[in-house]
Parts: C-alpha cells; sequence; structure tokens
C-alpha cells in the first residue's frame, strides 16, 4: 500500500525518467540512432571506395572496347605494350640480368641476337664485360655475410630467451594460483573451524 502512495506521489518523476529513458535508449540505439548513424557512414566509406574501384575498372574496359573499333589509338598501345613487353623508351638503356640458371640464356640472347627490331622500336644488343670485384669487395661482401649470419644467430638467442622466459612466467602463475587455492581453503577451514568452535 505504502508502495502505491509513493508511485502515486511520485507519478511526475517517474513519468519524466521513463520518457528520459525511452528518449536516450533511441537516440543511442535503433535503426536511426547515434550507433547506426556511424556504422552507416562506414558502410558508405566502402561503398565509395568499391564505386571508385569499379569506375576505374569499367574506364579500363570501355578503354579496352574503344580499342576494338577502327580507329586505333596508338599512344594507349604503346602503353599496353611497354606494361607487357617491358619495352623502353627511345635512348634508355635496358639492362638483361642473368642469375644462376639465367645466365646462360642471358648470354644465348646475346649471341643470337644483335639486334630486335619491332618496327618502330629497335633494340641494340651490346655486349658488356661481367663486373670483377676487388679484394677489397670480396672482404666486404665476407663481412657482411658474417654480420648477416651473426643477426640471425642472435635473433634465435633472442627467440629462445623470450620462450624461457614465457615458459617461467607461466610456472610463476601456476605456483602463484596454487598459493592462492591454498590459502583460500586454508581462510575456509578456519571459517569453518572458527564457526564449530
Amino acid at each position: 500500500m505504502r508502495f502505491l502512495e509513493i508511485i502515486y506521489q511520485k507519478k511526475f518523476s517517474l513519468i519524466s525518467i521513463f520518457l528520459f529513458l525511452y528518449v536516450m535508449l533511441n537516440l543511442l540505439d535503433g535503426e536511426r540512432g547515434l550507433i547506426s548513424y556511424y556504422e552507416k557512414l562506414k558502410l558508405k566509406d566502402l561503398l565509395g571506395e568499391e564505386k571508385k574501384s569499379l569506375t576505374l575498372e569499367l574506364n579500363l574496359v570501355e578503354k579496352k572496347n574503344s580499342l576494338l573499333t577502327d580507329i586505333v589509338d596508338i599512344d594507349y598501345l604503346e602503353t599496353l605494350y611497354r606494361k607487357k613487353f617491358m619495352v623502353g623508351k627511345l635512348n634508355e638503356k635496358i639492362y638483361f640480368l642473368g642469375i644462376a640458371e639465367g645466365v646462360s640464356a642471358v648470354r644465348s640472347l646475346i649471341d643470337n641476337f644483335k639486334s630486335l627490331d619491332f618496327g618502330n622500336i629497335t633494340f641494340k644488343i651490346k655486349v658488356q664485360r661481367p663486373i670483377t670485384f676487388s679484394k677489397k669487395a670480396y672482404i666486404f661482401l665476407a663481412v657482411t655475410a658474417i654480420f648477416n649470419l651473426l643477426s640471425i644467430v642472435f635473433d634465435q638467442l633472442v627467440v629462445q630467451q623470450e620462450d624461457k622466459i614465457r615458459a617461467m612466467d607461466q610456472m610463476r602463475n601456476e605456483k602463484k594460483q596454487e598459493v592462492y587455492n591454498s590459502l583460500n581453503s586454508h581462510k575456509v577451514f578456519n571459517e569453518l573451524f572458527f564457526r564449530l568452535s
């Protein structure tokens, strides 16, 4: 009865509190709330980025389709074959490097061709003598290799030390848990003993 009297006396305050909570919940949550607003902003940004990528892809497809007509865009074709065949520009030097198994392929290319002619672009192949290294270069290379090996060794030592620290930390946590369990059981026994006595 007293509860109903308190509610009746404070009904304006209670209604105000419920209305305030209702407005706040709708402000923050729901389909049109603040949280939903930020989620929709993120979605809008993602869709904007997707639109940009699709626009670029569409422009590329349209450019390729325009090449299928009778009018040929020579500039675009030039950029395409430069990308595909790694063709250089006028007076640009291109170096073919052969590493390990590739050396024989580059040498056979040099032996078989003196120039490559692609119509408006011609490549002249010049043979360059192999690079010779001095004793200082070999020493520098050896020192670099030693430091590299030392770096790998010390990195592995650090990793092993971190593993040991992790294992010790785990063992310490287990021991700490055992101590807490023992203290807790001791506390329980003391309480039981205190109640019995």
